[in-house]
């Protein structure tokens, strides 16, 4: 949930289809800026989230894929630059976590 001093919080599960099923990380906060931080996490656990908070702080923006221009090759990808300032920002990052870290953030409820 947004918190107007604070911005998002999300509880991290590393998504796991192979093994044991989901596993719990534990907590992520995304800044007003649109900087990731742990909040809350194991000392293993803790590991694996600074290396996804990492990647996300050292990316300028995100990028969303886009229809790809009519006249595009039939393989042809599209993408558009999502800013940390843009709403579309918390979609995109969430898409960019599960997508390149097997990470699904979900928002947290009481924060």
């Amino acid at each position: 949930m947004a918190n107007s001093e604070t911005g998002i919080e999300f509880d991290a599960v590393l998504v796991d289809e192979d093994h044991d099923g989901d596993v719990p990380l534990g907590r992520v906060a995304l800044s007003l800026d649109g900087m990731l931080s742990v909040v809350q996490a194991g000392s293993r656990e803790r590991a694996v989230l600074e290396t996804v908070v990492a990647s996300v702080n050292a990316k300028p923006c995100m990028h969303v894929r886009t229809p790809s221009a009519p006249n595009a090759g039939a393989s042809s990808v599209s993408s558009r630059p999502v800013q940390r300032s843009e709403p579309a920002f918390v979609g995109a990052l969430v898409d960019y976590v599960a997508r390149y870290h097997d990470l699904r953030l979900t928002l947290r409820a009481d924060a």
